[in-house]
């Protein structure tokens, strides 16, 4: 830490780590003064290091300009002693240093309709305060990341292989995604097609990227690494997808899972309440948590068939569970689809 402490400036600190997500590494560094958080990028996973953190810079940079910081607490990128946005130390690992929200705290899940509401409404500040950014100017840090093809062609590739000898265990898993493929594919071809305007967009809206204060308001989104040019759509649909699971993500027992229609509702009011969506993003909104909960499905799928390379796992198996969970979702939905349209109408 020595060598990151002089690269950024911090005289001394007590470091703690950060027991949050599966990609970088995180810490709070204590001063006598300020806190700070500071992270160890997975540079692995993203491969340009400098255009990631420009990303960030840009998009911090504007909202901080266009809100007040009671209305959206932006994270602000602390730079090295020579005015860089990140540090590579001499083992060749990136860091990055921010100043800490402090007086904020995080939810593992929608608690309640009060959360749900929230947790709408900044997303929906986040889409439309970046509503006059030129998304073009963004790098785009994981190429593909959203596109259901390239997901589905490396699915097929892993299964003909079947390096590991898992396709034994997963039959009923190939039927549901052949069930769905060619409708999941023209929503596809929707989300890439000039009817979907081209926006900023966060591409990690779990719960556990907002920061709440000590009221239980939303007062930030957070983890800025998948910033990229993309759909509203997908926003949405990610956080409906993971909000609306009234169980674990890893759920071995499915009986146990249901979805929560007041949280949809709620959630549905504070995000279209502060965004201005066109008539084909609106009519879309249920079909992009179909979308996201069947690709992410597929994601998991090939991750356990690959022998968990890429998403990371506690225990035999857990992969395999997180597939099942969001196909269970996809079906819960398609059951209240009715129900769902007709609270978004209600809405309008």
């Amino acid at each position: 830490m020595h060598e990151i402490f002089e690269a950024f400036e911090i005289k001394e600190a007590k470091v703690e780590p950060i027991e949050i997500g599966i990609i970088n590494q995180s810490f709070r560094l204590i001063t006598p003064k300020e806190s700070f958080f500071l992270q160890k990028i997975n540079h692995h996973v993203f491969k340009d290091i400098n255009g990631l953190m420009q990303n960030i810079e840009l998009v911090t940079k504007h909202l901080a300009n266009k809100f007040d910081k009671h209305c959206l607490k932006v994270p602000k990128i602390i730079p090295t002693i020579d005015k860089k946005l990140f540090f590579k130390d001499s083992l060749g690992d990136y860091w990055r240093v921010f100043e800490l929200i402090e007086e904020t705290h995080s939810f593992n899940h929608i608690v309640n309709e009060h959360i749900a509401f929230e947790a709408g409404k900044m997303l929906g500040k986040f889409i439309e305060g970046l509503s006059d950014f030129d998304s073009q100017k963004l790098v785009t840090t994981i190429p593909n990341f959203t596109n259901l093809q390239i997901r589905l062609n490396t699915f097929d590739d892993i299964v003909q292989k079947d390096n590991f000898n898992r396709l034994v265990s997963i039959q009923k898993e190939l039927d549901f995604i052949q069930k769905y493929t060619q409708e999941m594919i023209q929503f596809d071809d929707l989300l890439k097609s000039k009817a979907i305007p081209k926006r900023v967009t966060h591409n990690d809206t779990k719960i556990n990227n907002f920061l709440f204060d000590k009221k239980d308001n939303a007062v930030a989104l957070i983890d800025f690494d998948t910033l990229m040019q993309g759909s509203v759509l997908f926003d949405f649909g990610d956080a409906m997808r993971s909000g609306l699971n009234t169980s674990q993500e890893d759920e071995s027992n499915l009986e146990n899972l249901t979805i929560n229609m007041d949280i949809f509702k709620a959630y549905s009011k504070g995000f279209l309440s502060q965004v201005e969506l066109t008539k084909e993003e609106r009519d879309n909104l249920i079909n992009a948590i179909l979308f996201v909960s069947f690709m992410l499905g597929v994601r998991f799928l090939s991750d356990y068939l690959d022998r968990d390379r890429y998403f990371h796992t506690q225990y035999p198996f857990q992969n395999l569970y997180r597939c099942r969970v969001q196909f269970k979702v996809f079906e819960l939905i398609v059951k209240q689809e009715k129900e769902m349209e007709n609270i978004l109408k209600n809405l309008s």
